[in-house]
């Protein structure tokens, strides 16, 4: 086999999301809470008496925020497992593990491969083109 890269390279995934899927859940969950809690603000802002209106909002934002810190939970979990299985699925990770583009299951980047970001983003857009 050759050490050459190319994008046809394969890596067994463990199974369920990746990292990067629980991350970017985790960020629109807290994203969503935060938007309803700005949503309550300004309707107690505006008129304090209708705090009722702003029960559904604060339940919104309650549940988003609590969502997203069990996701981003998630994702560190999932972060440490894809390290011990070798690789990882988020970009700015470790250069000492192999990045994987979690969507094809291809290897984009070996372990310790000085890469610049352009280059890996280049990469990238190769394996997702290869499908």
């Amino acid at each position: 086999m050759s050490d050459a890269w190319h994008p046809d390279i394969r890596r067994e995934l463990l199974p369920g999301p990746s990292e990067v899927v629980l991350s970017n859940w985790s960020l629109a969950c807290t994203l969503t809470g935060i938007g309803a809690a700005v949503v309550v603000l300004a309707v107690l802002f505006v008129e304090p008496m209708l705090w009722v209106w702003a029960l559904a909002p604060a339940a919104v934002a309650v549940a988003c925020i609590a969502a997203g810190g069990f996701l981003d939970s998630a994702a560190a979990a999932r972060q440490a497992d894809e390290a011990r299985a070798g690789y990882t699925t988020v970009l700015t990770e470790s250069a000492d593990l192999d990045f994987v583009d979690d969507r094809t299951a291809r290897l984009v980047r070996r372990a310790g491969e000085p890469l610049t970001v352009h280059e890996v983003r280049l990469r990238l857009r190769r394996v997702r083109e290869a499908r």
